[in-house]
């Protein structure tokens, strides 16, 4: 015969793997299994920095914040002679971003290839050789992917519109990619500067069309092949009311590159140009922070003497540790800004040794003004053997960590700190020009008014969204609650073809065009990510289908939205639990949590 048996968890306030022995007998028979189950938190991870700066014979002090789950803490601290101006947290704001259009697999690659001689001081691990090499290898073989009848690039993978832009930016990264020594077919790469001489060939019907054509102009030149031609008819429209001040730069430095210094020189105005007023969310989605980054890095190839260039310099950093950079082709941008900036400080005075002590007790040091990392994480009892390969464990919270320098009077370093976790409060819900709403339903589109099912029940979950008027490029992640696991719509004869709603519709049976049209969604074990577009300021809905697997209460995690071209225009909601009954029983005990 056959019978249940029913064990229950509990899980604990920390993340890992559970590991399950199973030993079943009958008789003089044995059977044995191992398992393991993944324990995650129901918060997402956040990221937090700061940044001092050190002298020789004073020390700095660091405290070590608390607030943060226990297993998912990584903490760093660097010191390094050379001003840091926000690099850390923005090249880790990169490496971890967890999507990856087009502009966002640039944008990532971008520093690393670029920055390498700079950032190998500031992060050394990040810039790792092999590493980069690696990253670099995937990253060209999927923009490979996203390439289209016409040369150019689309969105994101299998795509067919071309976008201009995102391929004028992600052919200046693969030309310097090359450059730098990284592998780029050959034949990939002039498919691509065919596409940038057609857009050059265009008509200059409006101001974005002419900053896309500088440029597409910069990006030939610096690849050898510059269309002077084309550049010539772009300099006679720049005092027309098509040349804005990102083209004029864009130009100059295109000019720059073909060996026309003077006429470089004479494209850079008196008076520095405002960045524009707004960020603009789709075609070239510009913003003030790209557009600052622009004047900063044309000003330091032009005229490096500039005496302009390190107020803009510190106006850019300012506006990261103020959270400015609100996306990550804005972060990009500025970090190529600013490590043009630090190649000209190498003639600062550096220290010559450097020192961290943890409450009292030295933990790192560096000499003759290298640069010092010093990095700790919490691991549980079974991997602090191979702790030393990894880094130190994390002290406990309110510890202080003291930088001590030395070397001349006039010597200077800089520290920074990151701290990267999983926060022990759930994240307050807020609403920042951006609402997202979560409602779980029955297969019948009813709602689960006391979020409890069966085992093996199906769950509609409907998430609404609401602007202040079209936005595009929103990006939606729903963690799930352990108990429910995702019915891919994709397979045919599952739970998710049988229920009564749509997926992507405001109600059943509706012909309407949907207001929240998505063009991506990735179905994960855990999470659902959908990407797509407000068509107008009123509510759209998408629903997908998941099924109750597991009986249990299970914390609901939040959902979060956000612009990926806005990080500040997000919405974040979320909270309570989720029952699953056994599918034979009536009710579960009102205690535990699975």
């Amino acid at each position: 015969g056959q019978a249940n048996a029913t064990f229950d968890v509990i899980a604990q306030d920390t993340t890992g793997v559970v590991r399950v022995h199973l030993v079943a007998t009958m008789g003089g028979e044995t059977y044995e299994e191992n398992m393991e189950i993944p324990v995650r938190p129901a918060n997402p991870a956040i990221s937090e920095g700061g940044y001092l700066p050190a002298k020789t014979g004073t020390p700095t002090f660091v405290e070590i914040p608390g607030g943060m789950l226990e297993q998912t803490v990584h903490y760093q601290l660097r010191v390094s002679s050379s001003p840091q101006l926000q690099f850390p947290e923005g090249l880790d704001y990169l490496d971890r971003y967890p999507y990856g259009c087009a502009e966002q697999t640039t944008s990532t690659l971008f520093p690393l290839v670029y920055l390498s001689d700079v950032g190998e001081k500031i992060s050394p691990g990040l810039f790792d050789k092999d590493r980069v090499a690696d990253k670099v290898r995937v990253g060209v073989l999927r923009l490979m992917s996203m390439q289209t009848a016409d040369g150019g690039l689309a969105m994101w993978p299998g795509g067919r519109e071309d976008w201009a832009w995102g391929t004028v930016y992600a052919t200046h990264f693969l030309v310097e990619a090359n450059a730098a020594g990284h592998e780029v077919p050959e034949e990939f790469r002039n498919q691509l500067l065919t596409y940038l001489h057609t857009q050059l060939a265009k008509p200059q019907a409006d101001a974005g069309t002419v900053e896309l054509q500088a440029y597409a102009a910069y990006v030939l030149a610096i690849a050898g092949k510059p269309d002077r031609s084309a550049m010539s008819r772009l300099s006679e429209v720049m005092n027309s009311d098509l040349g804005t001040g990102q083209a004029r730069f864009h130009l100059a430095a295109a000019w720059l590159a073909a060996g026309r210094r003077d006429l470089a020189a004479g494209l850079l105005p008196q008076a520095l140009p405002a960045p524009r007023a707004g960020r603009e969310l789709s075609g070239n989605i510009g913003s003030p922070i790209r557009d600052e980054a622009l004047i900063a890095s044309t000003l330091l190839a032009v005229d490096p003497a500039d005496p302009r260039i390190p107020d803009l310099i510190q106006k850019l950093a300012d506006a990261g540790r103020a959270k400015q950079w609100r996306s990550t082709q804005d972060t990009a941008f500025a970090l190529i800004a600013i490590g043009r900036y630090l190649r000209q400080t190498k003639g600062d005075v550096p220290y010559e040794t450097a020192q961290v002590l943890l409450d009292g007790k030295p933990v790192a040091s560096a000499e003759d003004g290298q640069p010092l990392t010093w990095a700790a994480a919490s691991f549980d009892e079974q991997s602090r053997s191979d702790r030393d390969s990894r880094g130190a464990v994390l002290p406990v919270p309110g510890s202080k960590l003291e930088v001590r320098l030395t070397g001349p009077a006039a010597a200077k370093g800089y520290v920074s700190w990151l701290r990267t976790g999983v926060p022990v409060k759930p994240v307050a819900a807020s609403d920042n020009g951006l609402k997202i709403r979560r409602r779980y339903l029955d297969e019948h589109g009813k709602p689960l008014e006391a979020l409890r099912v069966h085992s093996g029940d199906l769950v509609q979950i409907e998430l609404t969204l609401e602007g202040s008027g079209p936005m595009e490029h929103i990006v939606v992640e729903d963690l799930l609650p352990a108990g429910l696991e995702i019915e891919n719509p994709r397979l045919e004869g599952n739970g998710a073809s049988l229920v009564t709603r749509t997926p992507n519709r405001q109600r059943p049976n509706s012909n309407e065009e949907p207001r929240f049209a998505a063009g991506r969604a990735d179905m994960r074990d855990d999470r659902l990510i959908v990407v797509g577009d407000l068509t107008d300021g009123r509510a759209g809905t998408y629903v997908y289908t998941a099924r109750a697997v597991a009986p249990g209460i299970f914390i609901v995690p939040p959902v979060r939205a956000e612009c990926m071209y806005d990080s500040a225009t997000n919405s974040l909601m979320g909270g309570g639990t989720f029952t699953v009954l056994a599918a034979d029983s009536a009710k579960i005990a009102d205690t535990g949590k699975e």
